[in-house]
């Protein structure tokens, strides 16, 4: 979403002024202008949100609570990643506009030099590896923050919009770009150590945008409940089985995943 078009606008750029910008076939045009014609290519995660959102709802209408259970599991998956400054970013796993030498040693004692995007590796020593040598202090900081202000969410439009917002606050605070050039500053170093400096440098925001995300997903499971009017159904609650919670998503129509030109045609308006 921050991949600048010829004219130096980018997807959050339009997002940010247009409203109306919340369409597919804004979003495609977008992807052509920038030399992205793979639709596998071509990001769609608040449609997807929206798509699950309208889910959720219909499984309560229907009087599915297990179906909305795992709708809202799904749905974690995204809204998780949209609190994640690379997900969103061309900056993903590396600088698209730098080279770096890399060299590769083969199990034969070969050794070979290569190019690659500078900064390559920085995903997973981000999202994995200095997360999992800071969970501790990342749980104590999420429990630490003010108490979430759980917003009323309308509609799968609204919750898309949502999305954005997240998405949005979540580049902001995190700028890929700054991301990448630290962890460039410190590839040569252990990766304990290299935990540590990213954690240095971002680790304060980072539990900010979790804390985000996880307000984000409250606010979209909670409004989805209330839209439709769970609350006064007489659903029966009860533990559900993982025999039930597996044949639900093992279903390929549930939630099917769709290209950014065919998710228009499945989404309430």
């Amino acid at each position: 979403m921050d991949n600048p078009r010829p004219d130096g606008e980018t997807l959050l750029d339009i997002c940010d002024v247009r409203r109306q910008a919340l369409d597919p076939d804004v979003w495609l045009d977008y992807y052509a202008s920038v030399g992205v014609h793979d639709p596998i290519k071509q990001g769609l995660l608040p449609f997807r949100v929206w798509q699950i959102y309208d889910g959720m709802v219909h499984a309560l209408e229907r009087r599915s609570v297990t179906k909305f259970v795992c709708a809202a599991g799904v749905l974690a998956h995204y809204v998780g990643d949209a609190c994640q400054p690379l997900h969103l970013s061309i900056y993903a796993d590396g600088d698209p506009n730098k080279t770096e030498t890399r060299t590769i040693h083969h199990r034969n004692g070969a050794v070979e030099e290569t190019q690659v995007k500078a900064g390559q590796g920085v995903h997973g020593a981000y999202e994995d590896d200095m997360i999992n040598h800071h969970i501790g202090e990342i749980f104590a900081g999420l429990q630490s923050l003010p108490a979430a202000k759980l917003r009323r969410i309308r509609n799968g439009r609204d919750a898309a919009w949502e999305t954005i917002t997240l998405m949005r606050d979540t580049h902001d605070a995190i700028p890929p770009a700054g991301l990448v050039n630290t962890y460039i500053d410190t590839k040569n170093e252990a990766p304990t150590l290299r935990a540590s400096k990213l954690w240095d440098a971002y680790g304060n925001d980072t539990i900010d945008v979790l804390g985000s995300g996880i307000e984000t997903l409250a606010s979209l499971w909670l409004s989805a409940w209330k839209q439709a009017d769970a609350e006064h159904s007489n659903l029966k609650l009860t533990k559900i089985s993982q025999e039930a919670i597996t044949m639900t998503i093992a279903n390929r129509a549930f939630l099917r995943s769709y290209t950014l030109g065919q998710i228009g045609a499945r989404l309430r308006v």
